[in-house]
Formats: C-alpha cells, structure tokens, sequence
C-alpha cells in the first residue's frame, strides 16, 4: 500500500494465515523496516516489546476482543476524533487488530486496537 511518506506491507504467515507483522519501506532507499507503533509494542509473538516482556513465540496469548468488537471501538475513536472518516478490514495480528480507515471511499490511514484491553493507536505517520 502505498503512503505518501513510504510504502506499507502486511506479512502472513503461511501455515496459520494470521498476520505476522507490519513492515514500512522507505521510498527513495527501498530500505525495509518494521512498522513502529503497536507491530513494536503490541505484537505478542514477533514485536519487540512482546520478547522484552517475555511473549516471545507466546502464541498462548488470545485476542480477548473479536474482529466485530475491534472493529466498534475504532469506529468509535473516528467518529470523536475524526468525524466522516469510516473504519474498515480489521487484520488479525498477534495481540491486536489494525484497521485501514477510509473516507469518500478512499484509503486515508490506519489505526489499531489491542487485543486485550481495547486500547485505540491511531497511526499518524504515513502522511
């Protein structure tokens, strides 16, 4: 997908079909990156903080919230924060869901929500 800052990509995995994790890459240099944010902090299996925390390969740990519910509380967020903008496609990842958002019909951005306790991080670095 393609942003004004970077281009942005999503990794599955191929045996379960769950979203691994978000990579961003740099449009000049082509380098590839992870995703800052809640593919970092979130991300129970493959983030950073997750192997800090010791969730490393800790597929145990479940989404509590549903696709359906992700998908409430973000429209929820957008609709106080950012009026006619529509939340849309929650990606299951491990320990969170992120959301294209959409307005007109068009993508504009991204947010996430936390897997377990419903936290909102709206992703406000791609331009």
């Amino acid at each position: 997908m393609e942003f004004d800052n970077h281009f942005y990509a999503e990794v599955q995995e191929v045996d379960s079909k769950k979203y691994a994790m978000e990579l961003i890459v740099d449009k000049i240099t082509g380098a590839v990156s992870p995703e800052m944010g809640p593919n970092m902090m979130w991300n129970t299996k493959y983030g950073h903080m997750g192997r800090m925390m010791g969730w490393a390969y800790n597929t145990s740990t479940k989404n509590r919230i549903t696709a359906e519910q992700a998908l409430q509380l973000a429209q929820q967020y957008l609709d106080k924060n950012l009026p006619g903008v529509k939340a849309v496609e929650p990606h299951e990842f491990y320990g969170y869901y992120t959301l294209h958002t959409e307005k007109d019909g068009k993508i504009t951005g991204m947010l996430s929500v936390n897997g377990v306790n419903g936290s909102i991080w709206y992703h406000s670095w791609h331009g």
